[in-house]
């Protein structure tokens, strides 16, 4: 008999929560009056069959395709006779995600009703609760999940594909994009299905640098499972008979052998490395650091410079535009430390975008409290925290590293894993390469020229809403780090509504329908830009170097 293997922490009391969610839902049909015109769906010998037929949105979420899903995930919740589920779409597209913009007339039935008076900050938290409801709802289904996919797909879009326990793509029209910073948003309600699939980490560097993902990624990343060569419409075909035919394979096995092929909801595995989130807000954990410790950091006006900074083995600086150096060298380093992170999370997000990372001593000896409040602080910075690690990182140096949004190594970097400290069973002490460090969870680009590679991020970063990318951070963590429960499914609705009060995200959307309007983050004064590169005629019009597949630089 088959093992069913151990469940993940946010899945936790499972059961309760769909049973409160679906009992809050106003169900429309089920497969035996089905009428929704916009997705088809019928089950036969123990299969449901879902299809996405909305082609001139994009088979985007609005209002009617949510409610058509939801009514999909409550019936099939209920359907134990029901072994295997098939999503497929029409069009190029498989789903661009949600939809923004004002509700059209043929949409106007399907929107959540509010009271009369409804704020604008009430009318958007009711509007993206429903895709969180779902996304939880289709991550916890009983049935092995199969889905063809194409196009372009993001926000949402992307939680539905990892919200699949199997997943068939075409190689040459599929990618994943997590474009939601560039929109002034940073994350989505939707995104706890793609967080327990990616891990927190993984998933805040494809978010905090809005990446495209193709088809051969996505499979490394496990978000894909069987990738389809050859001409997109033959492979668009392929696909879909292909998700069928696995369907249909493992309807035919028992239930044990059916659960232990899952890889969403209670019965998935964990990302390896899963770090710890807050037990309160940010400005908790500041205040709380500087009291445990009786530190304050320096005014304003002397930060980023060495007036008053007596800690020589700390330094923090500018470097470029919009950059920050934090730099670790040998001798009594956490009070200096603790200061310095203290000050970047009172800088604005738009005054310092990027901070770099380095590290010259093995931080061996210190002080435990002090050390993981700083590594809490340095996991929470509001900017994009990108490491530098020596050509050999040595006793607790990995620990760093492991809290870093993006780190750059070369293939001949090794890091020590210390003993002592909470890792996966399937990482032993010792030491570890590159590639094993990237498999674990920790933010690795393997580049041939860091230069090229702080270059190319920078530009990325520049394309990003500063506002958007700091709080992304938080929303991450708080879906990577706790149970889901309704309260917290509320609470991530609101992230998305309190994202679109911020002018941030007026001047991102702006640009969507107004080509000639560029957001005050992309102007050339607002980018960040490395220190080779400051001062150069050509910044305004540089475009970065190419990256290949695998992550390497193309020179």
């Amino acid at each position: 008999m088959a093992t069913a293997v151990a469940a993940p922490y946010w899945w936790h009391d499972s059961e309760s929560v769909v049973k409160e969610i679906i009992h809050s839902l106003q169900t429309r049909c089920t497969s035996g009056n089905w009428s929704y015109d916009n997705v088809k769906y019928n089950i036969s010998a123990g299969i449901a069959q879902v299809k996405l037929d909305e082609p001139r949105t994009g088979n985007a979420l609005r209002h009617k395709t949510v409610s058509a899903l939801l009514d999909i995930c409550v019936e099939l919740h209920g359907r134990p006779d029901v072994k295997a589920v098939v999503f497929t779409a029409s069009g190029f597209y498989f789903s661009t995600g949600g939809a923004f913009g004002e509700t059209p007339e043929d949409e106007s039935d399907f929107a959540p009703r509010l009271e009369p008076g409804a704020s604008r900050f009430e009318t958007a938290v009711a509007e993206n609760l429903p895709i969180a409801h779902l996304l939880y709802l289709m991550s916890t289904l009983p049935q092995y999940k199969v889905a063809a996919i194409r196009g372009s797909i993001m926000g949402a879009g992307i939680s539905l594909v990892a919200a699949m326990d199997y997943v068939v793509a075409p190689e040459s029209r599929t990618q994943l994009s997590f474009k939601e910073a560039t929109r002034g948003l940073g994350a989505c309600c939707s995104w706890q299905a793609t967080v327990a699939k990616l891990g927190v980490m993984k998933m805040r560097q494809f978010c905090l640098l809005a990446e495209d993902v193709n088809a051969n990624q996505a499979k490394e990343l496990k978000l894909v499972d069987h990738i389809v060569t050859g001409a997109a419409k033959d492979a668009f075909i392929e696909a879909d008979a292909l998700a069928l035919a696995k369907a249909k394979e493992v309807a035919r096995k028992c239930l044990d052998e059916r659960q232990a092929l899952k890889t969403t909801g209670p019965l998935q595995r964990k990302p390896l490395l899963q770090l710890a989130g807050l037990k309160d807000s940010v400005e908790a954990l500041l205040e709380e650091v500087s009291k445990r410790h009786g530190l304050e950091p320096r005014c304003p006006v002397h930060r980023f410079s060495n007036q008053m900074w007596p800690y020589e083995a700390v330094q923090l600086e500018i470097v470029g535009q919009h950059m920050a150096r934090l730099s670790l060298k040998r001798g009594h380093l956490l009070d200096g430390l603790l200061i310095a992170l203290l000050e970047l999370h009172r800088t604005a997000p738009g005054q310092v975008r990027l901070v770099e990372l380095y590290c010259e001593t093995t931080l061996e000896g210190l002080d435990d409290v002090k050390f993981e409040d700083a590594l809490a602080l340095l996991r929470m910075l509001p900017q994009l925290l990108l490491g530098r690690p020596p050509a050999e990182g040595q006793g607790l140096q990995l620990l760093l590293w492991a809290q870093c949004d993006v780190v750059l190594v070369t293939s001949e970097v090794s890091f020590d894993v210390p003993e002592g400290w909470d890792f996966p069973d399937e990482v032993a002490p010792g030491s570890i390469d590159a590639a094993a460090a990237k498999d674990l969870g920790i933010m690795c680009h393997v580049v041939e020229t860091e230069q090229l590679a702080v270059e190319k991020i920078c530009e990325k970063l520049s394309e990003c809403a500063p506002n958007a990318v700091a709080q992304a951070k938080g929303f991450i963590h708080k879906i990577g780090s706790q149970p889901m429960c309704s309260d917290v499914l509320q609470e991530l609705a609101g992230h998305v509504a309190r994202r679109t009060e911020d002018p941030e995200f007026e001047d991102s959307i702006r640009a969507l329908w107004d080509k000639a309007h560029v957001p005050i983050y992309r102007r050339p004064d607002h980018r960040v830009v490395p220190p080779h590169l400051v001062g150069q005629e050509d910044v305004e019009d540089w475009n970065g170097p190419q990256w290949q597949d695998d992550g390497s630089v193309l020179i």
